[in-house]
């Protein structure tokens, strides 16, 4: 589930990328339209990267829950 949640992040950023790359080449016509667009587009990456990181330290500790249980099993067995 988290690998699927990852990839979409993933999929988010690569399009969030482009629209980036798209309003600032642009006709600048409107500089205070595309200037808060922007910054929405910069908000939700910094978003999704701290989403990244909050499913990486989820799947750290569940990793590190999962062979603490193991070690606990075998070293004292019911």
């Amino acid at each position: 589930m988290i690998k699927l949640i990852m990839d979409k992040i993933k999929e988010i950023r690569e399009y969030l990328y482009s629209e980036l790359c798209n309003l600032e080449s642009k006709d600048k016509h409107n500089r205070d339209l595309m200037r808060k667009k922007i910054l929405q587009l910069n908000l939700l990456l910094e978003m999704l990267e701290n989403c990244e990181q909050e499913l990486t330290k989820y799947e750290i500790m569940k990793n590190t829950e999962l062979k603490l249980d193991c070690i606990e099993t075998q070293e004292y067995p019911l």
